[in-house]
Formats: structure tokens, C-alpha cells, sequence
């Protein structure tokens, strides 16, 4: 079972990836989907991330890409899963999705880890003196 995290997606979606089909949630069912599967044994073969390519439309927000790609690295090492990413448009039909992420999980590594990649340069600035 491959599970897919879209980074894309500004109301955490989430797909559980099988050679029978997909099934996708957003928002809450999302984190309920990720318990039952936890619950229930289901092994994770590996997690994929789908991340915004420069050419999307919508830019995610710096914790969103910081929190997916930490939840995905903790999930992949937990499971002794592998992990791998793709780039997304975020357009993009669940059929095509599903099939990208098949892809990525015939070519994903055990071991890996992913690195929190950002559009730009932080806005975070030196404290002012008082």
C-alpha cells in the first residue's frame, strides 16, 4: 500500500494507493484514514509526497510544506517504509495521481529522507534593538 501526501492541497488530502485502486480524503477524514490504517496493520509500503512544481498556481505555506515533509519523513521510518516524491501541479485528476504515485514507489529507497524545500527567502527577520 503506498500512501500519498499532497502537499498541494490546502486541506490536507491524503490517498491510499493499491494495485486495486485509490481512496482519498481531505481534512479531518484524512487523519481519521491515517488512524484506521494504523489500527488496523496495514502495511505502508512506501509514502509519496506530492510537491507544488514552480509552475502551480497556488504556493503552499511554510509550515504546511514543513509539517507535511516532517510527517512524512516520521510515517516512512516508522513503517520502515521507502519515500520518495513527486511534482505536482496541483491539477492534477486522483487517476493520474495514483499513477505517478505507483511510479514514484517502484523507484523509491528505503533510508531516505526529504528536505523541507520553500518558494522563497524566509521573511524572518534579527530582533530589533529595544
Amino acid at each position: 500500500m503506498i500512501l500519498f501526501l499532497d502537499i498541494a492541497s490546502p486541506a490536507a488530502r491524503v490517498g491510499v494507493v493499491s494495485s486495486a485502486g485509490a481512496r482519498w480524503s481531505l481534512g479531518s477524514n484524512a487523519f481519521t484514514l491515517l488512524e484506521r490504517l494504523t489500527r488496523s496493520g496495514t502495511k505502508i509500503d512506501a509514502v509519496i509526497v506530492g510537491r507544488l512544481s514552480e509552475n502551480s498556481i497556488r504556493k503552499p505555506t511554510w509550515s504546511g510544506i514543513r509539517s507535511s515533509v516532517a510527517i512524512a519523513n516520521a510515517l516512512s521510518f516508522a513503517a520502515g517504509a521507502k519515500l520518495a516524491e513527486i511534482e505536482i501541479t496541483g491539477q492534477e485528476k486522483p487517476p493520474a495521481l495514483a499513477a505517478s504515485a505507483r511510479a514514484a514507489a517502484k523507484k523509491a529507497k528505503k533510508g531516505t529522507r526529504l528536505e523541507s524545500r520553500y518558494s522563497g527567502e524566509p521573511n524572518i527577520t534579527s530582533p530589533k534593538p529595544r
